[in-house]
């Protein structure tokens, strides 16, 4: 294990270390799925579209076949502990729960509005550091940020140096 101190004090430890290809065993590098072919445990995936094409209902469907650990849109689903960061008040939160009828069968923790201004990197890392904590606490398996561009510190998504410094503490998530 390798540790690196950061500005802030702040500890991340990688145990990331090379390893020859030839001992990779497919057997012990097996995917864990949430939405089989969509979303795998310990990736990072990305679902996008124009602003009120309907990510929010989307998502909101997704919870409740994961809660009821059906198929979504043809592909099966687990049932995992979540934790949604959410642009959206928890008023609208409890009048889409009561509309899906999502129980506390599903144990989803909402955060909603966590920034009421567009924040710096500092203060981004910092946030995503406060979030790995409290997903190791409550056993979360999967985080869903519903929109990233709101609080995220890029002003230009053209400038491939903001875009790489905001979606890298992502990676603390996905491990």
């Amino acid at each position: 294990k390798r540790e690196k101190e950061l500005e802030g004090n702040q500890i991340i430890t990688a145990s990331n270390h090379p390893i020859l290809l030839s001992e990779l065993r497919a057997a012990d590098l097996k995917k864990s799925w949430i939405w089989e072919g969509y979303i795998c445990k310990g990736f990072i995936t990305l679902l996008t579209a124009p602003p009120k094409a309907g990510k929010s209902e989307f998502m909101r469907g997704f919870l409740k076949a994961i809660e009821e650990e059906i198929e979504f849109i043809g592909q099966p689903t687990t049932k995992v502990n979540i934790l949604v960061i959410s642009e959206e008040s928890e008023l609208d939160w409890v009048e889409k729960r009561d509309e899906f009828e999502i129980t506390k069968n599903l144990k989803v923790w909402i955060w909603p509005k966590p920034f009421l201004t567009k924040i710096k990197l500092k203060m981004w890392e910092d946030f995503f550091q406060e979030v790995l904590e409290f997903c190791e606490e409550n056993e979360i398996e999967f985080i869903i940020m519903d929109t990233i561009s709101k609080y995220w510190p890029v002003d230009n998504e053209n400038d491939a140096t903001q875009m790489t410094d905001a979606l890298r503490p992502t990676y603390l998530w996905a491990k």
